[in-house]
């Protein structure tokens, strides 16, 4: 709950996202994932069953890739970004590419050493390194990182403070 109220920017207009059922199809997706791998985990090594899962994750990003090139869209598709060889943004989704299989990387790592509530509890602090990042980065980018936009504060972090202590509670 504390998590659901982070995110919102004013309680007074508090509105449904459309982001809101593919989210919540999206948490139910990765808790199902982090079963399932944890049971791979527990039968095969975890480098071997890593592998596969990230060649299956290659092999899905590539149809996807080439069905974006097919489809018209008003932004651009990655194909343009390389035909007009934007060196800083090709290198921004390379850096967050990297840092996305370093994150998967280490998910996948922490559940297969520990229990999947564990990895899930932790995963709940997300919001707050998204609040810190934000309140960074706003200054420069203040319509991407909308998560800094309260003006006040302090109720953000009484509830990251809320978040801290459930995934502690969770965790013993």
């Amino acid at each position: 709950m504390a998590a659901f109220l982070f995110s919102l920017a004013d309680v007074r207009k508090l509105t449904i996202s459309k982001a809101m059922v593919p989210a919540l199809i999206a948490a139910a997706l990765f808790d199902t994932v982090a079963i399932t791998n944890k049971f791979v985990y527990t039968k095969i090594d975890f480098i071997n069953a890593y592998l596969y899962f990230s060649i299956g994750m290659f092999i899905a990003g590539l149809i996807l890739l080439f069905v974006s090139m097919k489809k018209q869209s008003t932004k651009q598709n990655l194909w343009d970004i390389v035909q007009k060889r934007s060196p800083a943004l090709i290198l921004l989704l390379m850096l967050v590419e990297a840092l996305a299989l370093l994150a998967e990387l280490a998910r996948n790592k922490a559940l297969s050493l520990g229990d999947v509530s564990l990895v899930a509890g932790l995963q709940n602090l997300q919001p707050f390194y998204v609040l810190i990042i934000s309140l960074i980065f706003f200054p420069f980018y203040p319509k991407v990182f909308r998560s800094a936009q309260s003006v006040n504060l302090l109720p953000k972090l009484l509830l990251a403070l809320a978040m801290c202590f459930g995934v502690f509670v969770a965790v013993k």
